[in-house]
């Protein structure tokens, strides 16, 4: 698309020393302000309002539509010429650095893997990434990037084959994502299967008594298993959210078209990015690992893991069912206007966690094909 420019080398920015103070603990500054984000609000701005802010910074004009969203307000732009772009102001909670390592992740990745299907950045009239902007009587950032064609994963029947594409398509974006780096990458989030222990005072928000006792079940093995390996895991960028809202597919089914929402990126153990992609592939059949077994495979084929990473990804998987019940449950509590959608992958991830904590130990090991047993390192 010649409207979406791609500027600048951002290969020179170096993970600063905080990321030792992730990997020992969640200092109680860096909590607060996970916690405020999530509680913060999305910004509270009308369709004309964002009409008048598109046409003054970008000269675009068309037909908006609002979109869910979690933390920041989003629309969809259709201009008359038949473009559309999808439109982000974000959560004024969201440091600058953090929004601005964000922008510069979709920009690496289009400089060096332009297949790839993610998002591409819309410059501004002044060639500017991501503007400050005004809005409901406030300064925010805004994100302009490239529409990508599709229906949302979750709408579609969970062919197999959408399941090895994926899990090739997410091994080579880590590959890529290997060489890059950057300051607002060592950011704290509620979403982060590194620390699940931050979250034990929101468990009684869970209904469901069950749940609560194999989350704290969860977060027990996750303390005695994981954390003591957190230092031998390789750390590298990660998108962290690959869940069925987040993935494009064409009509017929038959064709990943897109990877959005790179908002809960950050700097983090790698294989914490397989294992929160491998949570959504569970199913509510007899065989839970239909899905969970073509992969695994296509990612390792793409992105090697060590034995170390392969020993505690079940505990992940596991870890990042509970973060969704968790923190679904608690902030529908805090919006329960917004509760519908804050609740949408609650009931799965329930019965995904149960069913995953009846597997036997090895299964990860089990799955991996004697094609592929070897691409680890």
């Amino acid at each position: 698309m010649s409207s979406i420019a791609l500027r600048g080398d951002f290969t020179q920015y170096s993970i600063y020393d905080a990321s030792y103070i992730i990997k020992q603990g969640i200092g109680m500054h860096a909590f607060t302000a996970s916690t405020t984000l999530m509680t913060q609000a999305a910004p509270a701005i009308n369709p004309l309002e964002a009409q008048q802010v598109l046409y003054t910074h970008y000269g675009l004009t068309g037909v908006l539509e609002r979109l869910p969203g979690e933390r920041d307000t989003n629309f969809c732009l259709s201009c008359e010429s038949g473009q559309r772009f999808m439109v982000r102001f974000i959560n004024v909670a969201e440091a600058d650095q953090e929004i601005d390592f964000q922008t510069r992740m979709l920009v690496y990745l289009q400089q060096r893997a332009a297949h790839l299907p993610v998002p591409g950045i819309l410059e501004t009239l002044t060639g500017d990434c991501q503007p400050q902007v005004e809005f409901s009587g406030q300064q925010g950032s805004l994100r302009v990037v490239s529409y990508l064609d599709g229906i949302p994963l979750y709408r579609q029947a969970p062919f197999t084959d959408l399941a090895r594409q994926l899990g090739g398509i997410l091994g080579e974006m880590d590959a890529t994502l290997a060489g890059f780096s950057h300051p607002g990458a060592t950011r704290e989030l509620l979403w982060d299967i590194t620390h699940p222990q931050r979250l034990l005072d929101r468990v009684h928000t869970l209904d469901h008594l069950d749940w609560r006792r194999e989350v704290a079940g969860v977060i027990d093995q996750h303390t005695q298993r994981v954390l003591p390996l957190l230092d031998s895991l390789p750390w590298q960028v990660i998108h962290n959210d690959l869940n069925p809202h987040n993935v494009l597919v064409d009509e017929l089914g038959t064709r990943i078209t897109g990877i959005i929402d790179f908002g809960d990126a950050l700097y983090a153990p790698r294989v914490n990015n397989l294992a929160t992609a491998l949570a959504y592939q569970l199913v509510d059949e007899s065989d839970p690992l239909r899905r969970v077994g073509p992969f695994l495979n296509a990612y390792l084929a793409q992105q090697p893991l060590t034995d170390t990473e392969l020993s505690v990804l079940a505990d992940l998987v596991a870890t990042r069912l509970c973060l969704t019940l968790v923190i679904a449950s608690w902030r529908a509590q805090l919006y329960p206007d917004n509760r519908d959608y804050i609740l949408r992958n609650l009931p799965h991830a329930g019965r995904s966690l149960m069913r995953l904590r009846r597997l036997p130990d090895g299964w990860v090991e089990h799955l991996i094909t004697s094609t592929t047993s070897g691409s680890h390192v």
